[in-house]
């Protein structure tokens, strides 16, 4: 069992968030995700899934699923609306994450409603330039992708698939040393590990590597399973939430429900959540 402090950062709705970029325990930035923070950006209301600090090329990237694109501006723009920047894929279909493979110098992105990854050369990239995978040595990516991320420990990249988990080593000459887990072996574990018969890993929406370890995030019954060791399963274990009736649920209230976790990070000595909450006058607000 993974002991955690959780703290609570509100999505107060799909469409206005509000991030924070820590440093060393202060706020340094703070931006709600409204048309009039973008300046020379249009289209319709921000809707950030993911937001992707690059600190190999100074660039801090949102995922925009609504408008189908990322927009970027420079880490070192301080706060100016307008130094963002959107996209030119022309092709992408919310896409919900992205990040970038120092190895392989390129980025990789899930591009969730084509049901596939892509990978690109830099954020000025256009369709042109996209490589596209719906399967990665043999595995079948199926539908919407969610997430994925970079372990600089191990050099593999990370996705989240509708049933299960994919590991991969990106290279000019394909995608090497593919590895799938399926969800199914992940609950069969965390139920043998826990004695827990009613646990399943279900809909996973995010997964978070922090220090060389991998954190998978299930949304709707906002349990966490921890692999240090991806390919062992005697290293898994998980943070089973007590406080919900163990159903798969829509976002609701926290007294029905229990958390409803988008994502977790880890800075500083904290655990940091983004619970994802619907209308209810027994909404859980956190703290």
């Amino acid at each position: 069992m993974i002991s955690y402090r959780l703290r609570i950062l509100l999505l107060l709705s799909l469409g206005a968030l509000v991030y924070f970029l820590l440093d060393s325990g202060a706020l340094k930035r703070s931006v709600e995700f409204t048309p009039r923070v973008y300046g020379n950006i249009e289209g319709a209301r921000i809707t950030p899934t993911h937001v992707f600090f690059d600190s190999i090329n100074n660039i801090e990237i949102v995922s925009d699923f609504s408008n189908n694109r990322f927009i970027y501006r420079n880490l070192s723009s301080d706060n100016n609306p307008d130094a963002w920047q959107q996209s030119e894929m022309a092709s992408l279909r919310r896409p919900h994450a992205v990040t970038y493979h120092p190895t392989y110098k390129k980025y990789l992105a899930v591009d969730t409603a084509n049901h596939q990854i892509i990978d690109f050369d830099s954020m000025s990239s256009v369709d042109e330039n996209l490589q596209r995978y719906t399967e990665l040595g043999g595995y079948e990516l199926g539908k919407r992708p969610h997430d994925i991320a970079y372990n600089p420990v191990d050099d593999y990249v990370y996705v989240v698939l509708s049933h299960g988990v994919v590991r991969f080593r990106p290279s000019n000459s394909g995608m090497e040393e593919v590895t799938f887990v399926s969800k199914d072996t992940i609950t069969h574990e965390i139920r043998k590990q826990s004695s827990n018969s009613k646990f399943a890993i279900g809909y996973m929406r995010a997964i978070t590597v922090v220090d060389g370890v991998l954190y998978l995030i299930n949304s709707t019954q906002g349990n966490i399973v921890r692999m240090e060791d991806f390919s062992d399963p005697d290293s898994w274990s998980a943070y089973i939430n007590k406080h919900q009736s163990m159903k798969y649920v829509e976002a609701g209230s926290f007294e029905k429900d229990g958390l409803i976790l988008n994502d977790i990070e880890y800075f500083n000595g904290y655990w940091y959540a983004s619970n994802y909450y619907s209308s209810s006058e027994n909404n859980y607000l956190g703290s």
